[in-house]
């Protein structure tokens, strides 16, 4: 093994280990934005760069587990075989830099797809994501490299390409690296399991007996009739983060229902209706809020709500019609028709997005309370700093 050999390897730990802790701080976003509604990261630069977007996204998991936890496992498993690589022993070396270079090829592979999902299914890059889809095509020329340094074909012709050869050849020793290479991923996917045996939050269905209404603006509120605190909410029903903050503010409003409203208002991110966007994004948010204003008429928002929060489980693409949301929530599906027919959706979603213009908001889910504006949730410790200062000085 020579010195420019040598150098690749280390070349390729160093940046295995960057890979690594990618992939940690990815994990660490990904459960974060589960359980904390005021989580924001450095990643998070605007709509289009916003690695919480697609931290929240379906896919962001493959199995229930991260992704970002199998690309810790693949990081794991190259660091074992790059640290075999340095063996005295040529056969070892050979099925290490072998190994390496079939790893490589994988995850370059699997990050070209992984952006392609990202750019143009859930069209928002996640930068941190971006990172490692680079890293992992860095490493790929590094094992190409590391191949060549170590013979190049004569790699290949020393080692056999059939397990039968490769056993007889190189021993069981060397064919312990593919196997042993198995040990992180297993061990990073139990040991995230263990810790987060789940992370998903039910949505809830309906009111749940909690009072309800509409205000004099003809906005859908749930929560105490006589609120100390009032939070109003701006959400987008294909925004994946508002649909977990939808069901974690449903749980906030349970426990203080005697005390706080929640009042909902749309902001679709859609350029149908909301002039902030010049290009497509979520294409049935403007058709779902529409579904939302008319469903609260007929006094069904909160039905309405959960059931279209639910259906980002479907291709965002494909719309739910007017008459399966109808069936759904079990409202008059000819009324409902007739007021989506009328002018009514389309003049409350524009008074709301008006609104946020006017305000500066143009992100989902923000949430108004007491003159301060919170971008993405507001946890349960501000809510009781609010709650007291509101005691002391009057409702909001």
């Amino acid at each position: 093994m020579g010195a420019k050999g040598k150098w690749f390897k280390a070349a390729f730990i160093a940046l295995v280990l960057f890979g690594l802790g990618l992939a940690a701080d990815l994990t660490r976003v990904y459960v974060m934005v589960r359980i904390d509604p005021s989580f924001h990261s450095i990643c998070a630069v605007n709509e289009q760069l916003n690695c919480l977007t697609v931290a929240e996204s379906k896919y962001a998991a493959v199995l229930g587990i991260p992704v970002s936890i199998w690309g810790m496992g693949g990081y794991g498993a190259m660091l074992i075989v790059a640290l075999a690589s340095f063996s005295r022993r040529e056969n070892l070396r050979d099925v290490a830099a072998l190994s390496l270079l079939g790893m490589c090829i994988f995850s370059a592979m699997t990050g070209a797809y992984l952006f392609y999902i990202s750019e143009f299914v859930i069209k928002v890059l996640c930068p941190f994501c971006a990172a490692t889809y680079v890293t992992n095509a860095l490493l790929l020329i590094l094992a190409v490299l590391i191949v060549r340094a170590e013979g190049g074909m004569g790699v290949i012709a020393r080692t056999g390409l059939w397990p039968a050869d490769l056993k007889k050849q190189v021993g069981p020793a060397t064919v312990f690296i593919p196997a042993a290479s198995i040990v992180p991923l297993a061990l990073a996917v139990m040991v995230f399991k263990f810790m987060y045996p789940s992370l998903e939050v039910e949505l809830p269905k309906g009111p749940g007996g909690l009072p309800i209404g509409l205000t004099e603006d003809k906005d859908p509120w749930i929560g105490s009739r006589k609120p100390i605190l009032t939070i109003t909410e701006f959400s987008d029903y294909q925004c994946p983060h508002c649909r977990r903050i939808h069901a974690l503010m449903r749980q906030t409003i349970e426990k203080y229902a005697d005390q706080v409203r929640l009042i909902h208002r749309n902001l679709p991110l859609d350029h149908h209706c909301n002039r902030m966007l010049n290009r497509k994004f979520h294409l049935c948010s403007c058709q779902y809020a529409s579904y939302a204003v008319c469903a609260a008429d007929m006094g069904k928002f909160w039905e309405m709500s959960d059931y279209l929060f639910s259906l980002q489980d479907q291709d965002e693409n494909e719309c739910v019609s007017a008459l399966e949301a109808a069936n759904a929530v079990s409202i008059d599906r000819e009324a409902f028709e007739q007021c989506l027919a009328s002018d009514l959706p389309e003049k409350c979603i524009e008074r709301d997005v008006e609104c946020c213009i006017k305000l500066g908001i143009h992100a989902t889910p923000t949430f108004l309370c007491d003159g301060d504006t919170f971008v993405g949730g507001i946890d349960d410790k501000t809510i009781v700093e609010k709650l007291e200062k509101a005691k002391k000085h009057g409702p909001s």
